[in-house]
């Protein structure tokens, strides 16, 4: 098996009264799952307040760990489809027999396997891969203020403080079909997936960010961007998952 740096973490930061943020980092010890199935990393950022939004974000993220080793589909990307949208299924039951419309939740999934990674997204949680230096995002924003950059109707500066910046146009459990982003990606040796909740990009710069990546160790840097985070006033749950193959 191939080895693999990793770090996860998250914090409730100083304004919330719960963390609302749920993650999963799976790399699996037996050798026949990881070639069938690979690497699964999911960060899921729950909608609705309280107790309701940490309900929705740990049932998506059980939900598509659960589907996604147990399918016999070998096509990954169909697999991952597939998990996210039962989750979406379940939670939005649940939220009806809870009488509960706004329980939701932002999941992003990202599963590796042979050089090929599988991003599968709905909501304003975030999926970063840094190549050779250059550092990008590879998940969009489905929210009102993207909608509106890519009408051009404002600049990324502007949504980057926009008072509708947290209108999320998509999520888990908003109802009963949804239809997930599902992009593939090259990933090659020394590259690094950062997946995290609006708690750390709110707060951290994507240059800051990549500079976090590029100058230490996986774990040294996790640790580095909450805390900035933090500094920055920890307005809302932080939560980091990097994997460097």
């Amino acid at each position: 098996m191939i080895r693999m740096n990793s770090f996860t973490g998250t914090d409730i930061g100083y304004v919330r009264t719960e963390n609302e943020d749920s993650f999963l980092l799976r790399i699996p010890d037996d050798a026949d799952t990881f070639q069938k199935k690979g690497v699964l990393a999911i960060v899921a950022d729950g909608v609705g307040g309280g107790p309701d939004g940490k309900l929705a974000s740990s049932m998506a993220v059980d939900i598509i760990c659960s589907q996604y080793y147990s399918s016999e589909n070998e096509d990954q990307a169909t697999a991952l489809l597939s998990a996210m949208r039962q989750a979406n299924s379940e939670i939005y039951l649940a939220a009806n027999n809870r009488s509960y419309d706004g329980m939701a939740t932002t999941c992003t999934a990202f599963a590796l396997l042979d050089g090929k990674g599988y991003l599968c997204h709905a909501g304003d949680s975030r999926a970063y891969l840094l190549h050779s230096g250059d550092f990008r995002r590879i998940s969009k924003d489905h929210t009102l203020v993207e909608e509106m950059v890519d009408d051009e109707i404002i600049s990324m500066e502007e949504a980057a403080v926009h008072p509708q910046r947290n209108i999320i146009l998509k999520a888990l459990g908003s109802r009963p079909d949804i239809d997930p982003d599902l992009a593939v990606v090259r990933i090659t040796k020394t590259d690094t997936i950062l997946l995290c909740s609006d708690g750390l990009y709110g707060s951290v710069s994507d240059t800051e960010m990549s500079s976090k990546l590029i100058d230490n160790h996986v774990e040294t840097a996790g640790k580095k961007l909450i805390d900035l985070a933090l500094e920055r006033g920890g307005t809302d749950n932080i939560t980091v998952v990097i994997l460097k193959v």
